[in-house]
């Protein structure tokens, strides 16, 4: 195996790392690296999630505060 190599199987990628080629501080640096993009990522779509559910409150809001509002006043 040379210094690197990556595989997919099914829905994962396997990356295979030969040990001698790193020192674990830059291994540990590299995990790191790759948690936080994962959170970076999660935070994006948990952003695009909470606009579409306000444009969706929204959007109810203008079609339906009328009947709401006459509701309330009886």
């Amino acid at each position: 195996m040379g210094a690197l190599s990556i595989h997919t199987i099914g829905n994962e990628v396997v990356i295979r790392l030969n040990k001698e080629n790193f020192s674990d501080a830059y291994l540990m640096s590299l995990l790191r690296r790759l948690r936080l993009e994962e959170l970076a990522q999660k935070a994006q779509l948990d952003e695009q999630l909470i606009g579409l559910a306000e444009e969706i409150n929204r959007q109810w809001w203008e079609e339906n505060n009328q009947k709401f509002l006459d509701n309330t006043n009886k």
